[in-house]
């Protein structure tokens, strides 16, 4: 099928998708998170919900291209684990489309603190001697996203994305553990 053989609305339609729009404001979010860690018998991987709160500030933009400094804070519930907190801090790169559709692609650094005590599980772990390996972690983390802008096509403020988050080896851990949150959220964009 070749270009010329779709309607003008179509083409029309294509090239409102492919330009790109202008730089956004401020965002502040809500996200649920799916946190994902494999196991140290590499054999499973365990999974736990939780929520997040993100914070994207621009630092430059226009054409749909801009740089942009994020910030998260987090918590979920892993297992029998009292409740594990999880901050970021990145810098990252956001493409948008003029009808709202955007790319983004984060790095930086992120911080995890179990609260260990009282479950079985930690105090097994704390017997075991490995209580202190999970209660404050520093580790590299990377990012990918999407998402749509809805206030490109409409008067409302707000952005529905998507997101998967990687992080590297946590300092202290004795063999390399693959850790991965997922978010999906709404986010209210000022300016």
């Amino acid at each position: 099928m070749s270009l010329a053989r779709l309607p003008a609305a179509s083409l029309f339609a294509l090239v409102l998708l492919a330009l790109p729009a202008q730089a956004g404001g401020t965002r502040l979010g809500v996200a649920y998170l799916q946190e994902a860690e494999v196991q140290r018998d590499l054999g499973s991987a365990r999974t736990s919900p939780g929520l997040q709160l993100t914070w994207d500030v621009p630092l430059v933009g226009g054409l749909g291209h801009e740089l942009l400094a994020a910030v998260s804070v987090g918590g979920y519930r892993a297992g029998l684990e009292p409740l594990n907190l999880l901050g970021d801090a990145l810098l990252g790169y956001r493409f948008t489309l003029a009808l709202g559709l955007f790319f983004d692609v984060r790095a930086g650094a992120s911080y995890l603190h179990a609260f260990e005590g009282g479950s079985e599980s930690a105090r097994t772990v704390a017997q075991e001697g490995l209580a202190a390996v999970r209660s404050r972690q520093l580790a590299a983390c990377g990012a990918l996203g999407l998402g749509w802008d809805l206030d490109r096509i409409s008067p409302l403020p707000f952005s529905f994305f998507a997101r998967v988050t990687g992080y590297g080896r946590r300092a202290g851990a004795g063999a390399p553990l693959p850790q991965v949150t997922s978010q999906a959220g709404l986010a209210l964009h000022f300016g």
